[in-house]
């Protein structure tokens, strides 16, 4: 059995910003395209290459952020929101039961 390949810098790097991805997106083509590209970066190429991996790395990132939906963290009219929903909900229940 081959041991296993120690991730190198850039790909340990792609690896953690594909981490803040929905597992959906972490998953997709683009992701794996772009850790390959980061394996290759770690791996050693000339500059031309280098440089063209690196803005290509760049812009699957940028796909990839795009592309996802934003992080949303509540707010307070959010957290009223959910409260209300929850009495209502509770109200319902009432009602279907005859309170």
């Amino acid at each position: 059995m081959p041991a296993r390949r120690k991730a190198g810098t850039l790909e340990s790097a792609a690896r953690r910003d594909l981490r803040s991805l929905p597992p959906a997106y972490r998953n997709s083509a683009i992701a794996q395209t772009y850790l390959l590209m980061a394996r290759r970066l770690d791996a050693g190429v000339n500059a031309r290459d280098t440089a063209t991996l690196a803005r290509e790395l760049r812009l699957a990132l940028l796909v990839l952020y795009d592309l996802s939906p934003p992080a949303r963290e509540d707010d307070a009219v959010d957290e009223l929101r959910k409260r209300r929903e929850e009495r209502m909900a509770g109200l319902a229940r009432n009602t279907q039961e005859g309170r």
